[in-house]
């Protein structure tokens, strides 16, 4: 595709009321969320929150092609003040949060290796400056993984298409430690199945080069903007993610002897298999029911150069790649308070199994660790709690995808009432399930577009959250 799905897929249910009960009353015994009053989250400072007057944020996502082109067309300021003003406004029904502990703004997306570089330097230009005009935060998740269509470096064998070459098969996923079991195509499910380019080498020294180079030319813009801000305005810079659920085989999956599929059938995908990956699987091979791919990484890495893949070496390989990118971006003098990753791959088994990358992977030096909140509250992923314990009291963390109230809701709320699915109520100790959670700066919504089919629910959810209008301390 030509830009991103806007959607993701695991298998994702309302959760059971035995494990909800249970989970509450973790969150009570932990303290995690505020006291069981009318008290609102405006004129106070979370003890989570490490910079003075440094407010939390609820961000809604805006996929490209929802009102901006990241890739080939510039958007200027003036259309960037009306895109940022129509959210919060319309979020916030005209009210003021500039009194609030949590701000209400806007994430966007970049892919870098997907995009020309004049139009993404010209647009975050842009949104900065109706940044600073609007006074509304702003978002950059800043991808060179998941979207490289234009970029030609997957291409070693197609010689019809932008640049093939032979060499390129560096650049890429092998399903061994050669570069004979090279592959061509992957599979990514985001709310359906599609094929996408090969799963990337995230090590290929080609690939890190380009995507280093494309990243600071970024991160150049948003330090000369944010450190010639005021004191009091320093808040419209939200923060960066880097990487959009970085992981391997996890966004782009590889079917056993994949390559037949697009030998065979190169522009028809109906007879591909269906099966998808495996959420349940062992965490060892670290295959989710797909084929294991992941070598080439390794290799290129100094990981591995023989034998079996495991858990732990696809934590190390995405780690890397993540610290890589972190040490880049902090080289240029951009703030690591405000500096998230995002690892993908922490689904969590209901079975109890581990999950299938350990959260320490996306925890880098100088960065904060980023994940994606979608069906289970942050405090019934045992994986998460214990890596922001073993960080300490300091520790920041950010629910960079955040889609929590779409399948989950308290079974009732402060009071022992009902709280019924998809209402404001639902959405609000939502968002305290995720921001009360102790180091928790912030959560970014995806999709603007998907939420607004609930729109007033949403919109009335965060007014009760920012401004007081709900008691947030569930009972167990």
């Amino acid at each position: 595709p030509s830009s991103p799905p806007v959607t993701q897929t695991v298998i994702r249910t309302p959760a059971s009321l035995a494990w909800c009960t249970m989970l509450l009353t973790l969150l009570m015994s932990m303290g995690a969320l505020a006291a069981a009053t009318q008290k609102p989250h405006g004129n106070t400072n979370s003890s989570a929150s490490f910079l003075v007057d440094e407010p939390k944020y609820i961000l809604f996502n805006l996929a490209p092609g929802d009102g901006y082109d990241a890739c080939t067309t510039s958007t200027n300021t003036t259309t960037w003040v009306n895109i940022l003003t129509h959210v919060h406004d319309t979020v916030l029904d005209g009210h003021s949060d500039k009194e609030s502990s949590t701000r209400v703004g806007v994430s966007i997306l970049l892919s870098l290796l997907n995009c020309d570089d004049s139009v993404v330097e010209e647009n975050v230009q842009a949104l900065l400056a109706a940044s600073t005009i609007s006074g509304i935060p702003v978002f950059l998740g800043i991808d060179g993984e998941n979207w490289w269509d234009r970029s030609g470096l997957w291409n070693w064998f197609d010689p019809t298409a932008p640049g093939y070459d032979l060499a390129n098969v560096e650049n890429v996923e092998w399903t061994g430690w050669s570069p004979n079991t090279a592959i061509k195509i992957s599979w990514r499910n985001w709310g359906r199945q599609i094929r996408v380019k090969p799963q990337q080498n995230i090590h290929a020294p080609q690939v890190m080069a380009l995507n280093k180079q494309k990243l600071s030319s970024v991160i150049k813009i948003l330090v000369s903007w944010y450190v010639n801000l005021v004191p009091e305005k320093k808040y419209l810079l939200a923060g960066v993610k880097l990487g959009w659920e970085a992981s391997i085989g996890w966004n782009s999956y590889y079917y056993p002897d994949g390559n037949k599929f697009f030998d065979q059938w190169p522009t028809n995908s109906s007879h591909d298999p269906t099966t998808g990956l495996n959420h349940t699987a062992r965490a060892n091979p670290p295959t989710w029911g797909a084929q294991q791919i992941g070598f080439a990484a390794a290799k290129s890495a100094g990981i591995k150069t023989s034998g079996t893949l495991t858990r732990d070496d696809i934590a190390n390989v995405v780690r890397l790649y993540l610290s890589n990118l972190t040490a880049t971006v902090l080289a240029l003098g951009y703030p690591s308070e405000k500096l998230f990753t995002h690892l993908g791959g922490t689904f969590i088994p209901t079975n109890g199994a581990l999950p299938t990358i350990p959260f320490s992977a996306g925890k880098t030096t100088g960065a904060n660790l980023g994940v994606s909140i979608y069906k289970e509250p942050p405090q019934n992923s045992p994986g998460l709690l214990s890596e922001l314990k073993r960080e300490g009291a300091t520790a920041r963390w950010g629910a960079v995808e955040w889609g929590l109230a779409m399948f989950w809701t308290p079974p009732h709320d402060p009071h022992g009432a009902h709280v019924a699915p998809g209402s404001a109520e639902a959405w609000a100790l939502s968002f305290a399930a995720t921001l009360d959670t102790p180091g928790c700066q912030l959560l970014a919504h995806y999709n603007w577009q998907w939420s607004w089919n609930s729109s007033a629910q949403v919109a009335q959810g965060v007014r009760m959250y920012v401004f007081g209008g709900i008691a947030t301390t569930p009972v167990g």
